[in-house]
């Protein structure tokens, strides 16, 4: 069961990097238009994309 630990850490880690991706993306689309107001990026997002991939790193750890 080792292969499935590996494979969900990855899925993890996967999830993680393109959550983080999107937010940084959305970031600059709203400093383009200058409407700061609108921006949504809050720092419990960026703690999520951290408990992801740092949950990712965990399983593979385990499992190796």
């Amino acid at each position: 069961m080792d292969w499935v630990n590996i494979l969900i850490g990855t899925c993890l880690i996967i999830l993680g990097i393109l959550w983080l991706n999107y937010q940084i993306a959305k970031t600059r689309k709203y400093k383009k238009d200058e409407s700061y107001g609108q921006l949504s990026t809050q720092p419990s997002q960026y703690i999520g994309i951290l408990i992801l991939i740092l949950g990712g790193i965990l399983m593979i750890y385990r499992a190796i």
